[in-house]
């Protein structure tokens, strides 16, 4: 007969308690402070009255105060990145600064508030209180009475899981989605600290929309109508500046890692995967310019989840407008979310015959024809189907080609290695679907991964070129949804080896996203500190910080070498043109039109969308109607205006002559050209170049 368990003293047991309690909380002390470096702050400072701008700057350096901000007066506010005693001595004992505030001038230690050693002196009192309250409910659960009332409470347990499930679960997805979407936004908003050259692209495209142009009609498209629509309506509610543009591609990476987290935890009946997977498609940190192809997949995706788990037409038609809106982002977006699409529906239900199936695919084909035929009946009207299409595939075919870099070297990129595991992915989730499909165990889960292994295939072909570290993250959606689903399989599963496989997989795909997307830099990017997470008020700050650098016509981050070179042009345009006056741009410049707040001409301004004798007399045509003062040719793209483009070139042989020639770098230049029948007013004191007004049509 075995013993009774021996009761626990009462001095004995607070020893216990006291012990763990002080030896958390060092712990944690020594893991907040000691192991941390010191969190930056922000302090305000009052320079005497006699410093002046030069003398200011140079004490800013001296004193390691970075990002100033004047705030009337005297007084500026600055960000002090290493706040140690020595530093905040150096800054209130010296000379030239009159007051501080936001510091405590006796003790030279912050105020409070962002006071990092307090601070994580109360977190890690904190944390020792929650170590021992959880110590003691160890003490209370292995206890004679907890034993007694264990079976009890499992049995409540159970009856709140299925009251849970059948209630709280679907309100619970959709609150984590929510939170998905605000925590992927906004983290996109701050990281992403610059627009590169290729995303005005389609956002000059959108500029031109403000102009009253439309495209295809009036300018060149090869194929994004609705990401030109979707910028240049951003641009007119919210501001003609970058910060529309920064809300609109932060919402779509938001709202996409919000439909993946929500697709995936219903798919797998677990939370916990949905995030995860959302996790990692953040983590890859897409172009700006790539947010179509991260936003029409998610969508997609989830559209096709919610057909295959209750096939209806009404679920089919909207699946066909997810697969129509993605065509109207990219055109090959609509094909490889409609070859999924059509999978899908041939997969949902096995039980109709395959005659029936098919007809049932051939109607989502056909609904998604419907929805998109008022747009190509609008091409076929302006410019014709065939030129368009044309047009569309010459600009695809000079887009960097394929890669496949040895994955196995030591100086293998992330973006190398994940590229042969993305294509393997689809591959595996085949082989374990063929196996249920063999034993016939198809569900609902099954017949899903069909069809999203079938979308990672399209897009992994289509979407990874070079630049890898630029094209992997396009094709994410899909993969995590698999891995998510994968993960899942792997739970469920009875079999050992499954789970020994999956913590070192999702380990190893974890560290080469965190790699491809530069986490760790991006999480620096945002401005956001431990001090900043300590005050909650203070979490404001970096987005008013960034959406005040957005709101700038020249910010501090421009796209390329190109726009602080031209900045004195564009200051000319200012003062002697209009907004009616257009610029004809000869090579891949498109920030150039953007930066310069002015309509490209003749409808066109990527070099490799119009070689055709048709489209350069289109250009030529709209060139003759349209108010041209200036063209600006690259030096490294001049060879492809007037070899590349002979129709184009002998128009601007014959009507422009040079007015001057910008350096951009060591081995580059900017041509400006004027037209020579332009009339002028004046003279430009600056410049001393003519100040043009309205050009008479030719």
């Amino acid at each position: 007969m075995s013993s009774p368990p021996k009761k626990l003293g009462l001095l004995k047991g607070v020893a216990i308690l006291l012990v763990t309690f002080v030896t958390s909380s060092a712990v944690a002390y020594a893991l907040l402070y000691w192991r941390q470096p010191l969190a930056s702050i922000t302090l305000h400072v009052r320079w005497a009255p006699d410093v002046d701008g030069n003398q200011r700057a140079q004490l800013e350096q001296q004193l390691h105060l970075d990002f100033g901000e004047a705030k009337g007066g005297t007084t500026w506010v600055y960000t002090l990145s290493n706040p140690t005693r020595e530093a905040i001595r150096a800054i209130v004992r010296h000379p030239s600064v009159e007051d501080t505030a936001d510091v405590d001038r006796q003790r030279f230690r912050p105020e409070p508030s962002q006071d990092s050693a307090r601070s994580a002196l109360i977190h890690s009192a904190t944390f020792g209180g929650v170590a021992t309250i959880a110590l003691l409910g160890v003490f209370a659960w292995f206890s004679p009475a907890g034993r007694q009332r264990r079976s009890h409470w499992l049995g409540v347990a159970r009856q709140s899981h299925r009251l849970y499930a059948d209630g709280l679960l679907p309100l619970t997805r959709i609150l984590v989605s929510i939170a998905i979407f605000a925590f992927g936004g906004s983290l996109y908003f701050l990281s992403a600290t610059y627009f590169g050259d290729d995303h005005f692209v389609h956002l000059s495209a959108a500029q031109q929309m403000l102009f009253g142009d439309w495209p295809t009609r009036d300018f060149i498209d090869v194929g994004r109508p609705l990401t030109i629509v979707a910028s240049a309506v951003a641009q007119r509610i919210i501001g003609h500046d970058l910060f529309s543009e920064a809300v609109l591609v932060s919402a779509a990476i938001g709202l996409a890692a919000a439909l993946t987290a929500w697709t995936v935890a219903k798919a797998t009946s677990s939370i916990g995967i949905g995030v995860g997977a959302a996790l990692l498609q953040v983590g890859v940190f897409p172009r700006g310019y790539s947010y179509p192809k991260i936003l029409s997949t998610a969508l997609v995706i989830c559209l096709i989840w919610r057909y295959i788990d209750r096939p209806t037409a009404n679920r089919r038609l909207v699946l066909a407008l997810g697969i129509a809106t993605a065509f109207l982002f990219r055109h090959d977006l609509g094909l490889f979310t409609g070859v999924a699409g059509f999978v899908a529906l041939l997969v949902a239900d096995p039980t109709p015959h395959h005659r029936a199936r098919m007809g049932n695919a051939l109607m989502l084909a056909a609904s998604t024809f419907a929805l998109v035929s008022p747009y190509l009946i609008y091409v076929h009207l302006h410019g014709g189907l065939t030129n368009y299409f044309t047009t569309a595939m010459t600009a695809n075919g000079v887009e960097g080609g394929y890669e496949w870099p040895n994955p196995l070297g030591w100086n293998a990129t992330a973006g190398a290695r994940l590229l042969y595991i993305f294509h393997a992915i689809p591959i595996i989730a085949l082989g374990i679907c063929a196996y249920d499909w063999k034993r016939g165990h198809a569900h609902t889960d099954t017949r899903f991964a069909v069809s999203i292994s079938a979308l990672a295939l399209a897009t992994n072909v289509f979407l990874m070129r070079a630049p890898l570290e630029g094209r992997v993250p396009d094709a994410i959606v899909p993969i995590v949804t698999i891995v998510g689903w994968l993960t899942f399989r792997a739970l469920r599963s009875h079999a050992l080896i499954g789970r020994v496989i999956l913590v070192p997989a999702l380990l190893g795909l974890s560290v080469l996203v965190y790699d491809l997307g530069r986490v760790g830099e991006m999480l620096n990017r945002t401005g956001i500190r431990a001090i900043t997470l300590m005050t909650p008020s203070r979490l404001v700050v970096p987005f008013e910080m960034r959406s005040a650098d957005l709101h700038q016509r020249f910010g501090s981050s421009p796209p390329s070498r190109v726009i602080p070179a031209l900045i004195p042009f564009f200051s000319y345009l200012d003062r002697c043109t209009t907004v009616q006056d257009r610029l004809f741009i000869g090579g891949m410049i498109p920030e150039v039109a953007y930066y310069a707040r002015r309509a490209f001409a003749g409808g066109a301004y990527e070099h490799y969308n119009y070689p055709s004798d048709t489209n350069q007399a289109l250009v030529v045509s709209r060139l003759l109607e349209q108010q041209v003062p200036f063209a600006l040719i690259p030096s490294k793209r001049a060879s492809d205006l007037y070899e590349g483009l002979p129709i184009v070139a002998r128009h601007i042989r014959s009507r422009y002559r040079p007015l001057t020639v910008i350096p951009i770098s060591d081995d580059s230049t900017i041509q400006i050209l004027i037209d020579s029948r332009a009339p002028w007013s004046s003279i430009d004191a600056a410049t001393g170049w003519p100040c043009l007004v309205g050009i008479p049509r030719t």
